[in-house]
């Protein structure tokens, strides 16, 4: 099995590949950051494969709505800030 690791700007992620090709993403304090929080997670949805798992830590606001076109939210815990969160989110299996 082949590693790899890529730290990068989140709204286009060097991957030849392209759709599905990553197995898991990592992104911590983005969403909040970003101009176009909506483009960051249609990327990520878009080099994740199917099943894939994504972890993301976020403002303690709603952001689901965002997610569940291509994720299903798995488990939601508090961080020590309690204006952050952690979710573990599943990449659903069809296609968008």
């Amino acid at each position: 099995m082949q590693a790899r690791l890529a730290i990068t700007q989140p709204i286009a992620l060097p991957l030849r590949e392209g759709f599905g090709s990553v197995d898991s993403v990592s992104c911590f304090r983005q969403l909040d950051q970003c101009d176009s929080p909506d483009v960051l997670v249609a990327e990520i949805a878009r080099v994740l494969r199917p099943g894939g798992l994504l972890l993301l830590t976020v403002p303690n606001g709603n952001v689901e709505a965002l997610l569940r076109p291509w994720f299903h939210v798995e488990m939601q815990q508090a961080l020590n800030s309690p204006e952050q969160r952690l979710l573990i989110c599943t990449r659903n299996k069809k296609s968008v």
